[in-house]
């Protein structure tokens, strides 16, 4: 086939009908064909618009011969590019040698063998095709690579060798084998050949296996392999093509055959390798501008969401102060002091996990999956989604499951809910009731979704569905929705990019994604998750009991004035003995002047001066045995993590429970 639905069309000339139609019957599945019974008829048709694009002429004809029909096509640059293939009795192959020197690209002979017929018209008609369209495909010439090709001979006859050596050693690099088991060497060695002229009947190995194992190595797959027999039986033929053979030349050649045989391949095997590595460029490419969007879009939505979280987050600061100021002004009402201090406590929280999920949702991440609980993702995410709306807009959200368990990247899915709520959002334009329903529930696959999505795997899977009450999706426009750049948004109202993101995140989910929707009464999104068979890893904060110390000694390093006093105090009431230091240097020189005492470092990570890591790691110097917390409130992608030595070091992240604090400390200081 040529470019896109285009039939490559072909020109077949030959005055006897039964040579015409067996031709035919082996090319009419995959080529557009034009007939011609003689010479002249042939020229004309050549020069006729469209051209063919390749012609398969025969030698021998009354009147004007083949020939002389290649002459006239080479003299005319109307016709001169177009490729011809011989066509000859086996009694001709004396011939054959003038044909190739008129400009013929290769020859058949006749009876014509189909698998043959069909490798060689498929290899001149690709590499026409590199030849004409070389800027398509981003191919300068120039630049590709002009040194001299490599060509392993291997025979075990001397003869064999010499001729071909001596024929070949002007133009290429020619190496030798004289065995199968030498000639896989040559292929896996530093020096590996551009083009293999392999015997097929060789003592041990013969070329069939030779064939097979090069055609095994990923090394060998792209390099070219002819094929040297004395056996012209069309059966040897098709068997060589069918391990990997590129061609057949068969003994004794004609030099000029094996020349033209040669070129043919090793310019098509240039062509191809400078594909294979455009298109490793364009995947990089690719892959850098695909990771880039993911992030832009993150920072335009998190964008969106900031006017949202603003106005929650300055509640809860408003919320946290008026606690603390009722608690200083209430000494004498120890009830009212305990309700104010448990409510900026619960206010403290909130707002930590608020920070929480935005730094999970604008993180740079690799797309890691792991198993976990959807339904309590479910309800934090919506939280999160809901404060982006605006008020007038009624949104509910519907959990009609017990625990459902999906493998898969939580700020992916995080993406996938916030575009279809925001596109949702932007569907309720002029609406007079605008509402939005957010679900989540279990489905098992029936006859009609499988018939719909035959491709997908599993019987359970999680929906996720978006609803709205908005304007509805013309039906022209459906099997356009999820095209990238696609949108009917006013212009700077999108990017026609949110959809196509997150079908292609649903996708890599392996799940599906489906729309409804009818214009005027509005749309329904469903995302469908498979669901995972497993243990879910929980938050370790359970445990609410508050851990009491024994007097040992723990240094407390914080350069925030106020974390160091508050932190002191709190693992004083605990029962621990407190050194305070504001930076890792004035940690070290503390830690050295107290040989042997400190039982546990409680370290900020990032501070002026030494950062945590860096005291901690002159404080081994001085006592390897030392036990280490780190306190810090963004580990990003888990740098710090990574790298802890888990026997002595753990990381808490600020804020956290009192409880849990003093259980983490316990356990460390428990620690052998």
């Amino acid at each position: 086939m040529g470019e896109g639905n285009k039939k490559y069309r072909l020109l077949i000339v030959d005055d006897v009908a039964e040579n015409l139609h067996a031709m035919m019957n082996i090319l009419r599945d995959h080529y557009s064909l034009l007939v011609a019974t003689s010479g002249e008829r042939a020229l004309a048709l050549a020069a006729n618009e469209p051209q063919p694009d390749l012609i398969l002429l025969d030698i021998k004809m009354p009147g004007m011969d083949g020939y002389e029909v290649l002459k006239r096509l080479k003299s005319d640059p109307a016709t001169a590019m177009i490729p011809v293939i011989f066509v000859t009795a086996l009694s001709e192959a004396t011939d054959e040698a003038r044909g190739l020197n008129l400009g013929a690209v290769d020859y058949i002979t006749k009876p014509v063998n189909a698998d043959l017929l069909k490798r060689r018209v498929l290899t001149q008609l690709e590499l026409k095709h590199y030849r004409r369209t070389p800027l398509v495909f981003g191919i300068d010439e120039e630049q590709m690579p002009q040194t001299s090709p490599g060509i392993l001979v291997v025979d075990d006859m001397p003869e064999n060798v010499h001729g071909l050596v001596s024929a070949l050693s002007d133009e290429y690099r020619v190496m030798v084998a004289e065995s199968g088991a030498r000639a896989i060497e040559v292929v896996n060695s530093a020096n590996a050949p551009d083009l293999i002229l392999l015997d097929i009947k060789m003592p041990g190995m013969d070329g069939y296996e030779v064939c097979q194992r090069i055609r095994a190595d990923e090394k060998g797959r792209s390099i070219p392999i002819i094929f040297l027999s004395v056996l012209d039986e069309p059966i040897e033929k098709v068997r060589g093509f069918a391990i990997g053979g590129a061609d057949y030349i068969t003994k004794p050649f004609d030099i000029d055959e094996v020349h033209a045989r040669v070129r043919t391949h090793l310019e098509l095997r240039q062509y191809r390798l400078h594909l294979e590595d455009l298109v490793k460029l364009r995947t990089a490419e690719l892959t850098e501008s695909e990771k880039n969007f993911r992030q832009a879009q993150k920072m335009e939505a998190l964008g969106t969401l900031v006017g949202g979280i603003a106005h929650d987050f300055n509640n809860i600061l408003a919320a946290m102060l008026g606690s603390i100021y009722l608690a200083k002004n209430s000494s004498d009402d120890s009830e009212m002091v305990n309700k104010s201090l448990e409510s900026a406590d619960e206010l403290g929280f909130r707002a930590a996990d608020m920070i929480k999920q935005l730094l999970t949702f604008a993180r740079q991440e690799e797309v890691n999956k792991k198993i976990f609980s959807l339904v309590p993702f479910f309800k934090e995410a919506n939280k999160l989604v809901g404060r982006a709306l605006e008020e007038n807009i009624r949104f509910t959200t519907r959990i009609n499951c017990g625990e459902l368990l999906v493998n898969a990247n939580s700020t992916q899915l995080q993406q996938i809910l916030f575009n279809l709520v925001n596109n949702a959002r932007d569907a309720l334009h002029g609406s007079e009731a605008p509402e939005i329903i957010v679900s989540l529930e279990k489905f098992e696959v029936d006859a009609a979704f499988r018939e719909r999505h035959p491709e997908i795997k599993g019987e359970h899977f999680a929906v996720i569905e978006v609803q709205d009450s908005g304007e509805g999706i013309p039906d022209e426009n459906l099997p356009k929705l999820f095209d990238p750049f696609f949108s009917t948004k006013e212009v700077g109202k999108g990017t026609g990019l949110g959809l196509a993101m997150v079908y292609g995140s649903v996708r890599d989910h392996g799940g599906v994604l489906e729309v409804e929707s009818v214009e005027g009464e509005g749309s329904r999104f469903r995302v469908y998750l498979p669901l995972e068979e497993g243990a879910v890893s929980h938050a370790d904060h359970e445990d609410d009991n508050i851990h009491k110390g024994r007097g040992e000694i723990i240094l407390l390093v914080d350069d925030d004035m106020h974390l160091r006093t508050t932190n002191s105090a709190i693992l004083t009431s605990l029962g621990y003995q407190v050194l305070v230091a504001s930076d890792g240097r004035e940690a070290v020189d503390c830690f050295a002047a107290n040989p042997g005492k400190v039982d546990l470092v409680f370290m900020d990570v990032v501070m002026p001066v030494m950062s945590g890591p860096a005291a901690v790691r002159k404080m081994r110097e001085i006592d390897p045995r030392v036990k280490v917390i780190y306190l810090t409130g963004y580990d990003s992608k888990g740098a710090l993590t990574s790298q802890l030595d888990r026997s002595r070091e753990v990381v808490i992240n600020k804020p956290c429970p009192i409880s849990y604090l003093s259980r983490i400390v316990r356990e460390q200081l428990d620690l052998p």
